[in-house]
């Protein structure tokens, strides 16, 4: 079945339904072809209800989701790993990615969205969603997680919601009675009302006083965390050569926490980061900028985009057959090779250097300099073959 076809399939079934994101870092995008779990951007949509609702904080709510048809399948990832939640927003099709938060193999997913101020999916999770609404998740997708092999010891900083990822590491580990692996925990919060996951954190810390040591910084109280915060920090740790640290939150702090643990000799193999991006976009020009789809060289359609519009938001509203998936430069599925004109992206996306050599962008994240033609045939491997499809 054709890319284009599982696309028109996915928008008739999310048509009838009733993150913001993240920024993985560590590891680009190569092939689609024979792509793993971790790379998951065309994994069936899976229907899901709604089973709970719960507030964490007055701005952060986890939704609680399970098999739509009530079958005790497990969701499997792993531990770090996000999904793509699909649903209606005003009779519009929206999908924005979100990191689990609760411990892989339970028949029910948990994802925790912050509401962000114009976000047009995390204020239809909070203002509109309720137990028993169906959405559908594909996934899961994502490179930042812990190896297969849990190592003895994990050292996780996070900032706001990028606890998100990391709590599903925590539920995993500690859950494993086997597990000798000791936690440490560096989490910046605005104020104690912001502490996501708060009362459970310090549960489990009472309950792990050996696997689990939790840090709060509070900015309102203690400023940000900053170098030297970090470096006592860390430095007073008895970490040994085999600790893997975790990093998620916006990308200035994240910067800094990486100068840090480079600096105290954390090699690069042990260090893993996923950013938040205050802006996902790359800036475009001021005028407007004609768009011509092709796929393999046949005329799809035109449109124009319009200044701070992406080339997909472009694409989508003129029902133009853009692939996509998470929305956030992030999956790789809506790359697509620039013909003819000038695209602008953000630097750190999930696209290879050769891939970008070759002309390739993310049109979630890119704009136009110039009036531009996109190709959005599937990309092949050197030996001819489709390179986008997954075996998931």
């Amino acid at each position: 079945m054709s890319r284009l076809m599982r696309k028109a399939m996915d928008r008739a079934y999310v048509s009838g339904l009733r993150k913001e994101g993240y920024d993985d870092v560590r590891a680009p995008v190569a092939s689609r072809r024979g792509a793993t779990a971790d790379t998951a951007a065309e994994s069936p949509l899976r229907p899901v209800r709604i089973r709970e609702i719960r507030q964490e904080t007055p701005t952060a709510r986890t939704l609680v989701l399970e098999d739509a048809a009530g079958e005790p399948k497990p969701f499997d990832f792993r531990p770090g790993q996000f999904f793509t939640l699909v649903t209606d927003v005003d009779g519009r099709p929206v999908r924005r990615a979100y990191s689990a938060s609760s411990a892989p193999g339970s028949p029910r997913l948990e994802v925790t969205v912050k509401q962000v101020d114009g976000g047009l999916f995390s204020t239809h999770a909070h203002d509109g969603l309720r137990p028993g609404d169906r959405l559908a998740v594909r996934g899961p997708s994502g490179t930042f997680h812990a190896p297969a092999q849990a190592p003895r010891h994990l050292v996780l900083i996070a900032a706001g919601s990028g606890i998100t990822p990391l709590m599903s590491m925590i539920r995993t580990h500690l859950s494993d009675a086997a597990s000798e692996s000791r936690i440490d925990l560096l989490y910046s919060s605005r104020n104690s009302e912001e502490i996501i996951f708060g009362e459970e954190l310090n549960r489990m810390e009472k309950e792990h006083p050996d696997r689990l040591a939790i840090t709060h910084v509070l900015t309102c109280r203690d400023s940000r965390l900053d170098a030297e915060g970090i470096h006592q920090w860390a430095s007073g740790l008895p970490l040994p050569d085999s600790a893997h640290h975790y990093l998620c939150g916006p990308q200035p702090l994240m910067d800094t926490v990486q100068d840090v643990l480079q600096e105290l000799g954390v090699p690069d193999d042990h260090l893993h980061q996923e950013r938040f991006r205050a802006s996902t976009t790359a800036p475009g020009t001021a005028a407007p900028q004609e768009m011509r789809i092709e796929q393999d060289g046949s005329p799809v359609g035109t449109t124009v985009v319009e200044p701070g519009q992406t080339l997909l938001d472009a694409g989508l509203t003129a029902g133009l057959p853009m692939p996509y998936s998470c929305t956030v430069g992030n999956c790789g599925e809506c790359m697509v090779r620039v013909r003819s004109g000038e695209v602008t992206q953000p630097e750190h996306t999930c696209l290879t250097a050769q891939q970008k050599a070759e002309g390739h962008v993310l049109t979630c994240v890119s704009c136009p300099l110039s009036k531009v033609t996109l190709d959005i045939a599937d990309p092949t491997d050197p030996d001819g073959t489709e390179g986008r499809t997954s075996n998931a």
